[in-house]
């Protein structure tokens, strides 16, 4: 997120000086970096057990959730639920997953670049015993009901993501994604 902001910060920059009517100050800039908000991504969605979902859906986005994840989750291990697209390198992902989580949850998103949660459990360890739960809104219900006292982690995927506000949403009756998003953590 810090190298989004100063991409745009520079672009800003450029674009100012090219053109000194589009300008943006630096206080401008500051609030509106304050205000961003980016569902999906590090977003504390549950509290008690705390429930964070990111959209980390390739090896890159996975590196970059494992360095900010710390500062939302301190560093216990998470209760990890995962899934992911045929065409990422999923086997990967895990890999670089497994060392945060004491637990792992596969759940499936369907369709046809979908994978199934028996291809899903391949990919970590077997020491985490991972547990296939295919409907994405049941592995978060379950995980949720039973509060382990660690955070749950839920990540692989765009469609997983989509699918856990989609439930939350359901279970709080608030329509929009912004709106579930400002009205904070369920």
């Amino acid at each position: 997120m810090r190298r989004n902001a100063a991409v745009a910060g520079s672009l800003l920059e450029v674009i100012g000086a090219a053109e000194p009517r589009l300008a943006v100050d630096d206080a401008t800039f500051e609030r509106a970096l304050r205000s961003v908000r980016w569902p999906g991504r590090l977003a504390i969605v549950h509290e008690s057990p705390r429930v964070v979902v990111d959209g980390a859906h390739n090896v890159q986005g996975v590196l970059a959730l494992r360095a900010a994840l710390p500062a939302i989750t301190g560093n216990v291990p998470v209760r990890l639920i995962f899934s992911a697209m045929r065409d990422k390198h999923w086997r990967e992902m895990a890999q670089l997953l497994a060392p945060l989580a004491r637990e792992v949850v596969v759940t499936e998103i369907g369709g046809k670049r979908g994978l199934s949660g028996a291809e899903l459990a391949t990919a970590f360890p077997a020491s985490l015993e991972p547990r296939i739960i295919a409907s994405p809104a049941q592995a978060l219900t379950t995980l949720i009901a039973e509060d382990a006292g660690a955070p749950i982690l839920v990540t692989g995927s765009l469609f997983l993501v989509g699918m856990v506000y989609a439930e939350l949403m359901a279970r709080t009756g608030v329509r929009s994604v912004y709106d579930f998003v400002a009205a904070g953590a369920a």
